[in-house]
């Protein structure tokens, strides 16, 4: 009977130790897994921020500002051109031919 009573102390005694260890074990892996999680954190941030800066380094304001000034240009082109063809109709076609012809005379110097 001493010999079970032995055993079943020691036993107790390494299940107690066992326990202890598991809960350690437990509280590690928490641990780990928070650093997991702000290691994920820190990673998507820094990533953020590196597209960020690449996306405003590839931002040129000289080419945005060229982009508009030809934008323009083409919006004045077509209005002049409008304008143009507006004078055109409104002239009879008569009047339109003489007036050429006229200033093609005066180019060729008759």
């Amino acid at each position: 009977m001493y010999i079970y009573t032995q055993q079943y102390s020691t036993l107790k005694e390494k299940t107690t130790v066992l326990t202890e260890k598991v809960k350690q074990l437990y509280e590690t892996y928490e641990q780990l897994k928070l650093k997991q999680m702000q290691l994920m954190t820190r990673f998507y941030v820094a990533e953020t921020m590196k597209q960020m800066d690449e996306a405003i380094t590839s931002f040129r304001y000289d080419h945005v500002i060229k982009g508009f000034a030809r934008m323009e240009e083409k919006v004045m082109l077509l209005e002049a051109e409008a304008k143009a063809r507006s004078a055109i109709q409104t002239l009879p076609p008569q009047s339109f031919d003489i007036e050429v012809e006229q200033q093609l005379k005066q180019l060729k110097g008759e």
